[in-house]
């Protein structure tokens, strides 16, 4: 039923004003910019919609397999592919993918016993509820911040998990599962959700579909390797060194976000480009608005 609410709403999103202005209209991108940027007036967006035309214009050649090949080779192509995908990695291998596919064993594993079903239940809310915290927190405090917050806490939630396996630390069976439940509602909200989110505007537009498809492809295979892997590896090796596994790379990955993350909220899609292009001409980032 919930899918229902997404088919009726999605004919009320604006259409792509970059594939707008590349069909030739230019009224209908400058009303959906506008729209997007939530700008009062024409004049707020039209100095991005004339960059957007003019790259439009330059790129009406038919592009080979070669001009995409050397145009994937550029710093603006080849710096958010690289870093994209690594993000990708650290967050399939903090432990979400096997939580989300193997809900009620991953509890039962973690220690929990009893009720894990209903523990398993609430794993599917918490990814519900944190489809809605994404997009409120990505709107006030941009992508940086919400990803480098729920990448620390969802690796504290992780550690405190795996040494609840050990002599080390006992926790409740009620204190674990609230850990279970607030790891995947963190880990859901920003760590494994953000690069989705960031694919449609860090990549050119000579490259993105490309770029886009491919960072997709290495995801899906990699969420597919851990998954196949892991019922196997819980049974050769067990439970405790997999979820060690888990906080390193939630911890290393969190980690890299810090040092290399670009925060792009606030900026255009051609300051984002500029800034992987390392020009310095880009203007100072906008601070997020506080506020919905």
């Amino acid at each position: 039923g919930l899918f229902m609410i997404s088919l009726v709403l999605t004919p009320l999103l604006p259409e792509s004003p970059l594939w707008l202005v590349s069909k030739d209209r230019a009224e209908e991108a400058l009303q959906a910019l506008q729209r997007l940027r939530g700008a009062s007036a024409p004049e707020q967006v039209k100095e991005e919609l004339d960059s957007f035309s003019s790259r439009a214009n330059d790129k009406q050649q038919t592009s080979s397999w070669l001009s995409t090949f050397h145009n994937l080779l550029q710093p603006e192509a080849y710096k958010p592919l690289l870093f994209l995908n690594i993000f990708f990695l650290f967050s399939q291998f903090s432990g979400i993918a096997v939580t989300i596919n193997f809900g009620v064993s991953f509890v039962q594993n973690a220690g929990i016993e009893g009720q894990s079903y209903l523990l398993a239940l609430g794993i599917s809310l918490m990814r519900l509820c944190s489809t809605f915290l994404t997009t409120w927190a990505c709107s006030v405090y941009g992508k940086r911040t919400p990803s480098l917050v729920t990448g620390g806490l969802s690796t504290l939630l992780m550690a405190m998990i795996t040494l609840s396996l050990s002599p080390v630390l006992t926790l409740q069976p009620w204190v674990l599962g609230v850990c279970v439940l607030l790891f995947v509602l963190f880990n859901s909200v920003g760590f494994s959700s953000v690069p989705w989110s960031m694919m449609g505007e860090i990549f050119p537009t000579n490259v993105r579909g490309i770029a886009s498809g491919l960072s997709a492809c290495i995801l899906l295979s990699e969420s597919f390797v851990i998954v196949k892997l892991y019922p196997g590896l819980v049974l050769s090796i067990g439970v405790f060194p997999i979820f060690l596994f888990f906080t390193i790379s939630g911890a290393i990955g969190t980690f890299y976000l810090y040092l290399f993350f670009p925060e792009t909220h606030g900026l255009s899609l051609i300051e984002i480009e500029e800034s992987f292009r390392g020009s310095k001409n880009v203007k100072k980032q906008k601070q997020p608005t506080r506020g919905v």
